[in-house]
């Protein structure tokens, strides 16, 4: 797979997917702390 100068995806869409990945990552990670909190 090459990367040429045309991208498969606008920029664009491409950083807010990338935003809402680490929006989901930071939601993920305080659900798992939450969850290992209560069990101790």
């Amino acid at each position: 797979m090459e990367l040429r100068d045309g991208f498969c995806f606008p920029r664009d869409l491409v950083g807010v997917n990338v935003g809402l990945a680490l929006v989901d990552g930071v939601i993920s990670a305080l659900a798992f702390a939450q969850v290992f909190v209560d069990g101790i």
